[in-house]
């Protein structure tokens, strides 16, 4: 296991990305996130949900999802150190990149990685390739998408809220309470590839919004197509979407939002 971990941290694949090359990855980083945050204010600027609102509650929710992000994105590439589930799906990412075979087994385009011995999800290191295909492999490639995911993840949560017309302090506290927590900032640094559950979770917060709200067929197999993908990346969870989905069911069924067909 250890000679896995060294050739994923500091073999071939690792030294492609230089000093300045990891700098350059760094600062589109960087102007990626700070132009997806300025374009997401001006769209919800537009909407009547926001703009409509106390001038504290828009000044309080831009520091907010501002802060947020800045939590996600500060040193991300350094903190922590490299896992060695980490190690292994951004070898594997590079593989996926290179040839389309899992980098352990060899095995062309395969649906699951073999990582282990137990199995590794697929969907991380396939989402991460493209990007490790452009700008090579290093930590701050690799981890890019999990952030990414974590802060569109709170801007999906925010949309929805504002649609469903939450009073402002519940608003405001909620998404405090998910864009601040330790947890979910740690998650969306670390790209471990179960750490897609957590994100993938606050989407499902956001479409079950949108549905109730909307009453859309749409959002409910957004919704559903979201809790599968969540129960592909992270095994470890299928007890808590079993009795989740129970009770997600039941409820829908209880408030006439969905029929037994």
């Amino acid at each position: 296991m250890g000679v896995k971990f060294v050739a994923a941290a500091t073999g071939p694949a690792a030294r492609e990305a230089g000093p300045k090359k990891g700098l350059l990855s760094m600062l589109v980083v960087t102007l990626t996130l700070a132009v997806l945050y300025v374009i997401f204010l001006v769209v919800i600027a537009r909407r009547p949900a926001f703009y409509q609102r106390p001038r504290w509650f828009k000044v309080t929710l831009a520091l907010l999802l501002l802060v947020a992000i800045i939590a996600r994105l500060y040193r991300y590439n350094a903190a922590m150190g490299i896992d060695y589930d980490e190690a292994m799906g951004g070898l594997n990412a590079w593989s996926l990149a290179k040839w389309g075979i899992d980098y352990f087994t060899l095995a062309s385009h395969p649906v699951y990685l073999y990582a282990w011995w137990s199995g590794m999800n697929l969907l991380y290191p396939l989402i991460a390739s493209p990007l490790v295909k452009f700008f090579g492999l290093s930590i701050t490639v690799y981890r890019f998408p999990m952030v990414l995911l974590g802060v569109l993840s709170l801007f999906c949560l925010t949309v929805a809220m504002l649609k469903g017309r939450w009073k402002d302090w519940r608003l405001v506290l909620v998404l405090a309470a998910l864009a601040l927590s330790p947890g979910m900032i740690n998650t969306s640094r670390w790209a471990v590839e179960s750490n897609l559950f957590p994100a993938l979770l606050t989407m499902v917060m956001a479409t079950l919004l949108w549905w109730v709200t909307t009453k859309r067929a749409r959002y409910f197999y957004l919704t559903n197509l979201l809790l599968v993908l969540g129960a592909y990346t992270y095994a470890n969870n299928w007890l808590f979407l079993a009795t989740f989905i129970l009770g997600f069911w039941l409820i829908a069924w209880r408030r006439h939002l969905v029929g037994v067909r």
